[in-house]
């Protein structure tokens, strides 16, 4: 076996520690699963956002329904970030 080190922040340690305690493993075991995950599909095993791009991801078709029903009840506030990924989704089709 090797050892693997990395330098993470106090808080985000104890946060993860702890929901690998919730998820009935250990650290070692998180790492592990991880690093199978990477070497089986030879990538990151999830996607990897700018926040922009997460932003964009939250704009589904079903939140974007959401929002429309907001707004027709007078329950939102108009963002020009927010219509300009609703008008940058809409070109491209992406949703």
């Amino acid at each position: 076996m090797a050892v693997v080190s990395v330098n993470v922040e106090n808080a985000d340690k104890n946060s993860f520690s702890k929901i690998c305690a919730d998820l009935g493993m250990n650290v070692s075991t998180a790492i592990n699963i991880f690093i199978k995950a990477v070497n089986r599909t030879h990538g990151i095993p999830f996607e990897l956002t700018t926040a922009v791009g997460k932003n964009k991801k939250e704009l589904t078709p079903e939140n974007i329904s959401k929002m429309i029903s907001a707004a027709n009840a007078g329950d939102f506030v108009e963002s020009p970030a927010a219509i300009d990924n609703l008008r940058e989704l809409t070109k491209n089709d992406v949703w």
